[in-house]
């Protein structure tokens, strides 16, 4: 991450995950950034091919 800032002062981090919320606080911890320069969206992923 301290890559990314280093060339982009005003990037803004979108995690898309299934596994959004430990990742995205991940990135936000490890980045520095504010919280509303780190966003997290996902979904619950199912087994492929699953019938309900």
């Amino acid at each position: 991450m301290p890559t990314l800032l280093d060339v982009a002062l005003d990037a803004v981090i979108v995690m898309v995950t299934s596994a959004v919320d430990v990742l995205t606080l991940a990135a936000l911890k490890l980045s520095g950034l504010p919280a509303h320069r780190v966003l997290g969206r996902g979904t619950v992923l199912g087994p492929r091919g699953s019938v309900t």
